[in-house]
């Protein structure tokens, strides 16, 4: 054991580097994980138990792993599901040890797998995408897998395709270790363990590779010694439970790019347009991140993501599918998911706002306009438009104030006022009797000179009909009446120096004060 130990923790330093690729990478990547295992050998159980524990724990993650086990024909009398194939793929990467993986091509050790390693591999961006379908009729399986890179890709023959059939659990296969249970166990590769030449990729170009396999003659369980012959027999135990994975290596420096398994079902493509109805801004669509234009071919069970982007002001009003509108969504963002020809168009609007308006116990009227042309009370009015208020006054009658949203409007007691619209508003106007306007008579009353020193004089007092002269612990020092003359005088040469307040009060009751000072 402590040999095995070391061995392992030599083996497992050694990892792929990463190509120019992963570091322009711009999609999701979908990490390959190839693990090499037998019933024979008596670790791949608690092999199997830990890598499923890790694949458990990534799930939450989202899954974005494939999976492939390549059965061995040992130790001792090794797996009956063993195949030239799975022989293959040990002799590329030189395995010797069981229970083993690769992970995107790097070697680790299955007892010693964690999800934290395998999220550190999903968390490296890849420059090509793999998607694909397939179907099983009877005992032929067909599959059709695209390849999409994101930068051009220059790599000769050295870079492959590679598709295979894996059986998703196996019962049959059980030897002295006691597990009778495998999965993922590779089947057939499509067509062969040596890959599909690939060639250099252009950007944004696919390639689509279609392959087909037919499992000939009946079920075989191989004994010790003999290998499963693809020409006249199988070791299928159960044909609903075929799935298909694919990935793109370079086979020189034993990277994977990406990989997918493969959904069942037909692989189509459909057209997706889009456009904006009535201007007033742009809309735009990507598939995993990458543009596409209005027109474009998508693969039937592709997301296309769809941005709008409104112009100053405007808001989404609604989307429209197929010329369907889209319920409760009036966000910049829609997402379809492609089962056919879709079509989708956004339009936008102004942002409406309600306008209330009303007169505050009566004794006038209030109408309001936009553009000279009349709206009432509870219409619906565009942000940024300006709504002009006029005020109509019974008769002696004048404003007494404006409010909009219940807050007086400072400076304005005039018969008209404007609001530009940027939210709900209620404007409100309220009358009061003109002859309550005698107050601000008051306002206009001076005195002189302030400082004074022995005479004060008063100006405008024809409505003044009282003074009063108060000091600053409010007891008053001085009381006159109105004369009704525009100016009056009073002697103040008796008031001590300091200050004191002037109250001035008219005929109707109204009174104001202002602050003098003797010297």
């Amino acid at each position: 054991m402590k040999k095995y130990l070391l061995l392992t923790g030599v083996i497992i330093v050694f990892h792929c580097a990463y190509s120019q690729c992963d570091f322009s990478g711009q999609v999701p990547r979908y990490t390959l994980i190839e693990g090499f295992t037998s019933c024979s050998s008596p670790h791949s159980f608690n092999g199997q138990l830990n890598l499923q524990n890790v694949l458990t724990q990534n799930d939450v993650q989202d899954g974005k792993y494939t999976l492939i086990k390549y059965q061995m024909n040992w130790p001792s009398s090794g797996d009956p599901y063993y195949t030239l194939e799975g022989a293959a793929r040990r002799n590329f990467y030189d395995v010797t040890i069981l229970p083993w993986l690769h992970v995107d091509g790097s070697g680790e050790n299955e007892l010693l797998f964690t999800n934290n390693q395998l999220v550190d591999y999903q968390n490296i961006l890849s420059c090509i995408e793999v998607k694909g379908n397939f179907s099983v009729e009877d005992k032929t399986v067909n599959a059709i897998i695209h390849i999409t890179p994101t930068v051009d890709i220059n790599e000769s023959n050295d870079l492959r395709l590679f598709i295979a059939i894996v059986e998703k659990i196996t019962h049959k296969n059980t030897c002295n270790s006691g597990q009778n249970t495998f999965v993922q166990v590779m089947k057939k590769f499509m067509p062969d363990a040596d890959g599909i030449e690939l060639g250099n990729l252009t950007e944004n170009q696919t390639i689509i590779k279609e392959q087909t396999w037919e499992f000939k003659g009946n079920y075989c369980m191989p004994y010790p010694g003999y290998i499963i012959n693809h020409d006249i027999e199988h070791s299928v135990e159960n044909f609903d439970n075929l799935e298909v994975v694919a990935w793109v290596q370079n086979i020189a420096t034993k990277e994977v790019y990406n990989s997918c398994t493969a959904t069942k079902g037909a692989l189509t493509t459909f057209v997706v347009d889009y456009d904006v109805i009535g201007g007033n801004g742009s809309l735009s669509a990507t598939v995993n991140g990458t543009p596409i234009n209005s027109g474009d071919m998508v693969n039937t069970g592709e997301t296309v993501d769809f941005t709008a982007t409104p112009n100053q002001n405007y808001i989404v009003k609604e989307w429209k599918l197929n010329d369907i509108v889209v319920s409760d969504n009036t966000t910049d963002n829609y997402s379809v998911i492609v089962d056919k020809a879709i079509n989708v168009t956004v339009e936008f609007m102004l942002p409406t706002f309600v306008v209330d308006y009303d007169v505050i116990s009566g004794n006038g009227s209030l109408s309001a306009t936009i553009n000279g042309s009349p709206i009432n009370s509870g219409d619906m009015v565009n942000i940024g438009e300006t709504v002009d208020f006029t005020a109509t006054p019974n008769q002696d009658y004048i404003v007494k104030e404006w409010k909009l949203n219940d807050i007086v409007v400072s400076d304005n007691t005039t018969d008209n006022h404007s609001v530009i619209v940027d939210k709900a508003i209620n404007v409100t106007v309220e009358f009061m009797l003109a002859s309550n306007i005698a107050t601000n008579n008051l306002v206009a009353v001076e005195l002189f000179p302030n400082p004074v020193t022995n005479e004060l004089y008063i100006s405008n007092t024809q409505q003044v009909k009282n003074i009063t002269i108060a000091n600053m612990t409010g007891q008053t020092v001085i009381e006159a009446l109105g004369t009704g003359n525009k100016t009056m005088a009073i002697s103040t040469q008796y008031l001590p120096s300091g200050i004191f307040f002037v109250t001035l009060k008219n005929r109707e009751g109204f009174q104001i004060t202002k602050k003098l000072v003797k010297k």
